[in-house]
């Protein structure tokens, strides 16, 4: 398939546009990894300050 295309002069065009589909799904796909990633990194921080929030009662109050 992909030599028929880049063999065939008037097919070119088709292949370039393909290729930069598949480009742009790579990106978008980076991209959602990156704010799952970054979101993770997010709610990794929350659960970490809940941890210190309740050691903290717990020194204070005795809970």
């Amino acid at each position: 398939m992909f030599l028929c295309v880049s063999t065939t002069p008037q097919l070119k065009p088709l292949y370039i546009n393909a290729f930069g589909y598949v480009v742009l799904i790579v990106l978008d796909v980076l991209e959602k990894i990156k704010n799952t990633i970054s979101k993770l990194k997010l709610d990794n921080t929350i659960v970490r300050y809940n941890i210190y929030y309740q050691s903290y009662l717990l020194f204070i109050y005795g809970y």
